[in-house]
């Protein structure tokens, strides 16, 4: 899954997907949310499909039922969302609850401990 997956379902449109399994969008995506090339014999098979939903509106639409009850969402700034990773440094500052304290400083910056002869 890449960009052009997450730019298609952010502007509304319909990924056609190709590469991964199916089985591996059918995890991560909403349910109805993308046409798979793996369901079509050939490539003219996929373009007659693609011109049918072009003709049947109604049933394009039902590609798109799922926006009614989930919305596209990019919590960690990932896919060159707007949010520019501040999110997901948010994220790393509140959950990283690990406090590494160093008393003695010059024992922790000691080269000969440190640094080892090749």
């Amino acid at each position: 899954m890449s960009i052009v997956w997450w730019n298609a379902l952010h502007m509304g449109a319909v990924p056609v997907v190709m590469g991964s399994p199916k089985l591996n969008y059918e995890t991560f995506l909403p349910p109805g949310s993308f046409i798979h090339v793996d369901d079509f014999n050939i490539p003219a098979d996929l373009a007659r499909y693609l011109k049918y939903l072009l003709d049947h509106p109604a049933k394009y639409q039902q590609y798109h039922d799922w926006r009614r009850r989930y919305r596209v969402l990019n919590e960690h700034g990932y896919m060159g969302a707007p949010t520019r990773h501040i999110c997901r440094l948010c994220e790393a500052l509140n959950y990283n609850n690990k406090q590494d304290q160093r008393a003695d400083l010059e024992h922790f910056y000691d080269s000969e401990r440190q640094c080892h002869n090749p």
